[in-house]
């Protein structure tokens, strides 16, 4: 009956894939995000892609001047640092909290506050601990959901993570100096 009056509603609530929601982890509010591989493969698709274009294009200019080649090896290093963290924290555990087989929810619920309990996971949760819907567990002190690892940030991996977040940040401004100069070599230069 409503999918009668509004043909194009029902394609939008029944579609199955997107770019947006798949790989860039968007939905529209109907929408139930889950947690996809496809968002950490483009990640490495789109590091592999750049790090080849340095390759070929900007890093064979600083082979020729000694200070320039030790600047290439360090975007090198950072470069291959920053794939092995993002591998790293991926799969590490974010402080996923484990169900004691031994407790009845039942009994809980009449022992505890209602808020204090997970309704899905059937434990009880520490202070700052959140259901990740993505993850479908209970994460200890959770601070969000990285599409870019896949995983949560937790108690168990946010030293990790952040480590991660510096080592690409610094690679990404290396990287982009390296690129301003081949451009000041490439056409400022005599």
């Amino acid at each position: 009956m409503y999918g009668d009056e509004h043909p194009a509603l029902m394609v939008v609530l029944c579609e199955q894939w997107s770019f947006t929601k798949d790989f860039l982890m968007i939905a529209r509010a109907n929408k139930k995000l889950q947690s996809s591989v496809n968002v950490l493969i483009l990640y490495f698709f789109f590091m592999a892609t750049g790090f080849t274009l340095m390759q070929f294009s900007v890093y064979p200019e600083f082979v020729y001047l000694d200070r320039l080649n030790y600047f290439r090896m360090t975007c090198q290093v950072l470069f291959g640092l920053s794939l092995f963290l993002n591998v790293v924290v991926a799969f590490s555990d974010p402080g996923f909290l484990t169900r004691d087989e031994t407790l009845v929810f039942s009994e809980l619920l009449e022992e505890f506050d209602c808020t204090s309990l997970c309704s899905v996971c059937k434990i009880i949760k520490a202070p700052r601990t959140k259901h990740c819907d993505l993850c479908s567990r209970c994460v200890d002190r959770f601070d969000h959901h990285c599409p870019w690892i896949n995983s949560c940030v937790g108690r168990g991996n946010v030293k990790r993570f952040y480590s991660f977040i510096v080592v690409q940040m610094t690679y990404l401004v290396c990287a982009t100096i390296a690129c301003f100069i081949n451009l000041k070599m490439q056409f400022f230069n005599e």
